[in-house]
């Protein structure tokens, strides 16, 4: 994504979110960037509980909401998290498979910390 792709997206929060089926999911509650390559893949939409993540790669501005490539049953139907934290590679296959995306795992790291925070808040 360019920089004014990255600046359009990070003025998303709270905005509200349509599923691909034309009804509303929720608002977006914060973004999340990919820490390989500091691009924005997630947002967690609340507004019916907890937060549930959606891909944005695909997502549009138009008419002041924010328009997914995804039904809202798939969206509310996916894995929850609050909206502080990141991600485990576990969480993050989970997501992927649940979109039907394709993933593709960290290369192994030397230090035998886990790796906790793939997704990072935007703020």
């Amino acid at each position: 994504m360019t920089a004014q792709s990255f600046e359009v997206i990070s003025r998303w929060r709270n905005m509200t979110v349509l599923g691909a089926d034309g009804v509303v999911v929720g608002h977006i509650e914060e973004i999340y960037l990919d820490d390989r390559d500091d691009q924005p893949r997630w947002a967690l939409v609340s507004g019916t509980g907890s937060g549930n993540l959606v891909p944005i790669a695909d997502a549009v501005e138009s008419g002041g909401k924010i328009h997914v490539s995804y039904g809202s049953r798939q969206v509310l139907l996916a894995p929850s998290m609050p909206a502080a934290g990141g991600l485990s590679e576990e969480e993050e296959l989970e997501l992927h498979e649940h979109y039907d995306l394709p993933y593709e795992p960290r290369p192994i790291e030397l230090d035998l910390e886990p790796v906790r925070n793939p997704l990072r808040s935007v703020r």
